[in-house]
């Protein structure tokens, strides 16, 4: 059986209390393996979009098995899900006879399942974790995988949020920072000095709720120079922003809270990335697994391939 390219789509998360402040005592990861497949399975079609979504599952030996699996000892969660869209009448034909007519016709309530393997890891300490989800070609399960995960904290932990962001594999920022040009650096206060704030007649704590904005570039467009990209590599990879707070920044409330992001230019692509923040470029691997029958990656290899990504990543 050959095998066939597929690419993992990478994305971190954080899940904590709305307030930001305290810490969640919830076990994710047990909550996620005994409640969050159910949860999906008795999601209702989204009539709006007509989308449907649940865990995939197969009859072997008459018996139906959920591809959901946990690796307690690691804290993994594998599995996969799958997508319908469903509404249109889809003709299924024989490439080899042109001139006949359509060997079946669905019904509108009929769809084309994608579907799609997905690999969480959830830390100790339950309030961060990471994902790898399963690309094929121009298909991924990315925005409704997140939104029905975003779902199930909301429904089941009110008082509780999951932030999703892209992950960086930090040999793609390496890439970005050394060999592209930089064009503008911007600090972002998170909030305006009280003096300002009484200035401008700001009710209360209410310049906590406002922000200044400074972007450094040239005037006529254009890139940094060479001694200034010396600056900026240094800025990430040391990790340390308190070069470029001056005296004069700070009275307007710079600090080590503030956000930086560079712009730079790569091989004609421009990307932001965010200092404090995940960075903003997406990390895609690519695996060769086999497919079954219906051309759908083999659950057991891709789960012991992601498996070994995820230690090779080492993201945590």
């Amino acid at each position: 059986m050959s095998e066939h390219n597929r690419k993992l789509e990478a994305i971190t998360f954080n899940f904590k209390k709305k307030d930001g402040k305290s810490e969640t005592e919830i076990n994710l990861f047990d909550e996620l393996f005994t409640k969050f497949p159910n949860f999906i399975d008795l999601l209702p079609n989204d009539e709006s979009s007509k989308k449907s979504v649940k865990i995939e599952k197969k009859k072997v030996d008459g018996k139906v098995t959920s591809s959901l699996k946990a690796h307690k000892s690691n804290r993994f969660i594998t599995g996969k899900i799958s997508s319908t869209n469903y509404g249109k009448i889809i003709k299924i034909v024989n490439p080899n006879d042109k001139e006949a007519e359509p060997v079946f016709e669905s019904k509108p309530e009929h769809g084309v399942e994608k579907v799609f393997f997905f690999f969480i890891y959830v830390a100790e300490d339950n309030h961060k974790g990471f994902i790898l989800l399963e690309r094929n070609g121009l298909y991924g399960i990315k925005s409704v995988f997140c939104s029905v995960l975003k779902r199930f904290i909301k429904d089941e932990y009110p008082e509780n949020r999951i932030v999703f962001n892209d992950f960086i594999d930090k040999e793609i920022l390496k890439r970005y920072i050394s060999n592209g040009a930089t064009k503008s650096v911007t600090l972002k206060t998170d909030k305006i000095p009280k003096e300002l704030s009484d200035k401008l007649h700001f009710i209360e704590e209410e310049y906590k709720d406002y922000t200044i904005t400074l972007t450094i570039k040239k005037k006529r467009g254009g890139h940094f120079g060479s001694s200034t990209k010396k600056v900026i590599d240094k800025l990430y990879s040391e990790r340390d922003k308190s070069y470029l707070l001056t005296d004069n920044l700070k009275v307007l409330g710079f600090g080590e809270s503030s956000e930086i992001t560079t712009r730079i230019n790569l091989n004609g692509k421009e990307k932001n990335i965010n200092f404090n923040e995940s960075f903003n470029l997406k990390s895609i691997y690519d695996i060769n697994v086999k497919l079954d029958i219906f051309g759908e990656s083999d659950l057991e290899e891709i789960t012991q391939r992601t498996i070994n990504l995820f230690k090779e990543i080492k993201p945590y």
